[in-house]
């Protein structure tokens, strides 16, 4: 092997002997052991002034760097005069004692060269976390910029940052060009700590630094003083029975209530994934946080954490409609946080949403009224609602799209960031607090929310608020999407038809309006109904906001058995411009009669109404309701189904009575329970049937609010979910 280094002005070549070199190739390929929490401490002084390699670590020179392709450093040694010559370098001066492992680029050596360290965990424990510092020493100065990225790997090709570590090109700084063996500039990168670790005992980490540098002039740059401090997480050992009978009960299309059985672990870990059969196992000696929010808790792999806890039981929100999800239940023990594999798995497929089930656009304010100081594009508002089931306001599950095309690709959603000011300022001129919450962080709206999609820089002051309070909480997300111009987006003029597409929680709807019909002057909006389509109606009213922008919504219609009757529920709100709601009755879902009418009562909000059909036929049942306005158009809402020869119709009963709900089930077990849901999918409050009482529960309407909630009757291996409703 040739080497070549200059001393003053006459260049020697010095030959190393094959000896030389399988020596240095033997001693590249060991690896430093991290026997215990004591730091582990590399200087390089041992190579000394004559050393030609650093033993444990490589240099590559490569954009993709791998410690397999990295040549053994084979070192140009240090000396005295002036380094010029591109090169892997041994630095310091052949009198001192002071070293560091580094590079001399050239233009025939040139940039990037990666420092590779390799480590092994000889702990008996697993290696969870590494905290490092070191010092960037540069020996030769010039007017070209330089820099360090700093990586680590388990495999020694894989490579993740650690932006704690790097040295940024202005920190290193420039200068009139100079040589030294000596550093001529030294930078320190205080401790810094890589966590998530989970090696284990033999297992290897690599540490890389890529030594950036630009141009064709020499730089000198080293790495010295390498300082790497382990943690290990506590001894792993996992219970002997996993979680077992993990199963599902869906709540809506959006929603679903997973059961399992406990092994013998000191906790559990429910995982999800969606679109795929098959979830990741997750790694012992790594915590994660459960969220039932799904996407909201810890990644586990492609997927989610969805519960931590010691119980055997978790409501689910936040999914797509029509998708396929696998959950997976995991015991574990909490010392060492040690996980048991093989886990017990459940998966199956979310139903289509409803047009009411589903988050759609109520109405978008496309003439929007500027205020002081405000842009078109600031004030542009789209109003939606969350239908019948909870959003997970996360942008992912909130795309909204527009344009000029029946299939809009422009996402007007795509990042949302929160905004405490505005929203002060909001509620402070509407003049009734609370009014306005903020859901940009990503929380859940609940079902049956109003919701405003706004630009980030919303000028509030544009706007009468006032028409809206008692209409609230109304959820607002910020949208931060560069798509969201501020110069205005929406076409109120002369432009012919607009489109909208909503993408919300897997629900999709499109919209449409013609900008030629829109009414002149600031304040001009449309209104749509639950399945979107044409606008239900062109109005102006100034910048004074409409209680109109919260349109007609019914937010719940279904059927129950009441003794020998069906009973049909719905829930509004918002009940602007209705006259009264009728119900029509068919028994093969094609000819309908009306069943009966009610007369609307738009002064109160959340009504609930109650109409019975007291000769239900045998079989299957079918029920459309519908409003009249007060003009007299009829629109249709929702269509629903009762099979009153469906076995689990005659599986349990509920009653209303004055003051109290009558739950009975046949052939009840010993430990048939009740629990009740709010729409959020929060347990409210759990009973217990007594067998004694013979499968009859009763409770009190006076412990709960006036509304809608879901019941869970569990009795022995049977589970019924059903809405009640209490007024």
């Amino acid at each position: 092997m040739t080497l070549v280094y200059r001393i003053g002005s006459v260049i020697r070549i010095v030959i190393l002997t094959i000896i030389v070199i399988v020596g240095v190739c033997r001693r590249a390929h060991a690896q430093i052991n991290i026997p215990n929490t004591t730091p582990v401490v590399e200087n390089f002084n041992t190579m000394n002034a004559g050393t030609t390699t650093a033993a444990n670590w490589r240099i590559h020179q490569s954009a993709v760097p791998a410690w397999a392709g990295a040549t053994t450093t084979g070192l140009t040694a240090a000396n005295s005069g002036t380094p010029a010559t591109g090169d892997h370098y041994n630095w310091g001066t052949t009198a001192g004692t002071d070293r560091a492992l580094g590079v001399m680029t050239s233009g025939s050596f040139s940039s990037p060269n990666s420092v590779i360290g390799w480590f092994r965990n000889t702990n008996a424990s697993n290696l969870s976390q590494l905290t490092v510092s070191y010092d960037l020493e540069r020996y030769r100065i010039n007017s070209a910029a330089a820099s360090v990225q700093f990586f680590y790997s388990t495999d020694g090709s894989t490579w993740t940052s650690v932006a704690a570590g790097d040295i940024a090109a202005a920190t290193i700084g420039t200068g009139a060009s100079a040589y030294s063996f000596a550093p001529q500039a030294t930078f320190s990168v205080a401790s810094f700590t890589i966590t998530g670790l989970t090696v284990a005992t033999n297992g290897d980490i690599y540490l890389r630094w890529n030594l950036n540098t630009t141009g064709s002039n020499s730089q000198g740059i080293g790495i010295d003083n390498v300082n790497v401090t382990a943690a290990f997480a506590a001894a792993c050992s996992p219970p002997s029975t996993q979680a077992s009978s993990l199963s599902s009960t869906p709540l809506s299309c959006t929603s679903v209530t997973l059961d399992w059985v406990r092994g013998n672990g000191n906790a559990v870990l429910v995982t999800g994934i969606g679109g795929a059969s098959s979830t990741t196992n997750p790694t012992s000696g790594t915590g994660y946080t459960g969220n039932s929010v799904f996407t909201a808790g810890s990644s586990v792999g492609g997927g989610y954490a969805v519960y931590n806890g010691t119980g055997t039981t978790v409501t689910i929100t936040g999914l797509a409609g029509n998708t396929q999800y696998t959950f997976a239940v995991y015991e574990y023990a909490t010392t060492g946080t040690c996980y048991l594999s093989s886990p017990a798995t459940v998966t199956f497929t979310t139903s289509a949403c409803a047009s009411s089930q589903c988050a759609y656009i109520t109405s978008v304010l496309v003439n929007s009224c500027d205020g002081s100081g405000c842009n078109e594009g600031d004030n542009e508002i789209l109003f939606l609602n969350t239908g019948s089931s909870p959003l997970n306001a996360v942008p992912a599950n909130v795309q909204t799209y527009y344009g000029s095309s029946a299939a809009p690709a422009t996402n007007y959603s795509e990042s949302f960031a929160t905004n405490a000011a505005t929203i002060s300022a909001m509620n402070t001129s509407a003049g009734c607090g609370g009014l306005f919450v903020d859901a940009s962080s990503g929380s859940t709206i609940p079902a049956n929310s109003t919701v405003l999609l706004v630009r980030s820089s919303l000028c509030q002051n544009g706007y009468d608020w006032t028409n809206l309070c008692g209409s609230g909480p109304i959820y607002v997300l910020f949208s931060t999407d560069a798509s969201w111009a501020v110069g205005g987006n929406f076409v109120n003029g002369s432009g012919g038809m607009r489109y909208f597409r909503t993408t919300y929680s897997g629900c999709v709807t499109d919209y449409s309006y013609d900008s030629d019909v829109l009414p002149a002057g600031n304040g001009a909006y449309i209104v749509y109904g639950t399945s979107g389509g044409a606008p239900a109606g062109y109005f102006n009213d100034g910048c004074a906001l409409s209680v109109i922008v919260l349109p007609v919504h019914i937010l719940h219609f279904s059927a129950q058995k009441i003794n020998n009757s069906v009973r049909l529920n719905w829930i509004t709100t918002g009940e602007t411009n209705v006259d009264h709601f009728g119900v029509e009755k068919s028994g093969e879902g094609v000819s309908y009669t009306v069943l009966g009418l009610l007369n609307s009562n738009p002064d109160v909000r959340n009504n609930i109404y109650m109409l019975n059909d007291e000769a239900p036929g045998t079989g299957i049942n079918y029920y459309r309701l519908f409003t009249v306005s007060k003009d007299g158009k009829k629109q249709y809402h929702q269509t629903i189904s009762y099979d009153q020869s469906d076995p689990l119709a005659e599986a349990y009963t509920i009653t209303y009575s004055e003051g109290s709900i009558l739950f009975r089930i046949k052939e009840v077990s010993t430990d048939a329970g009740l629990s009740l849901y709010n729409l959020s999918g929060q347990v409210i409050k759990t009973y217990m049937f007594d067998p004694a009482d013979n499968g009859i529960l009763k409770i009190g309407k006076e412990s709960f609010e006036k509304g809608m909630y879901i019941a869970r009757i569990q009795n022995g291996t049977r589970v019924y979910n059903d809405k009640i409703i209490i007024q």
